[in-house]
């Protein structure tokens, strides 16, 4: 198994391996899209808490980050868009 240097990736850090921005990232792991990341909000509070777990990140994506800092892709298959790691969703016309 792989060697992960934290027991959280960043907001930003899944961002930037994705090629999207940071708001992406929070409405997909709120809105229950992707399975390496959980939200948090206590009671009382208007900001979320974001989770992204590394091991299930590298294992949707390929992408890790590595001990000194950088990222890099280290799957033989890695992503190519954010679209094809995404649930697909069908657009119904609501009544």
């Amino acid at each position: 198994m792989e060697n992960f240097s934290t027991a959280n990736l960043t907001v930003q850090e899944a961002a930037s391996a994705l090629g999207v921005d940071a708001q992406t990232v929070r409405v997909l792991i709120q809105q229950k899209l992707v399975p390496w990341g959980e939200c948090f909000k206590l009671p009382g509070s208007k900001q979320y808490f974001y989770m992204i777990s590394p091991i299930r990140f590298y294992e949707a994506t390929g992408w890790r980050k590595t001990s000194d800092n950088n990222s890099k892709i280290t799957n033989e298959n890695p992503i190519s868009s954010i679209e094809d790691n995404l649930p697909k969703i069908e657009n119904k016309k609501i009544e």
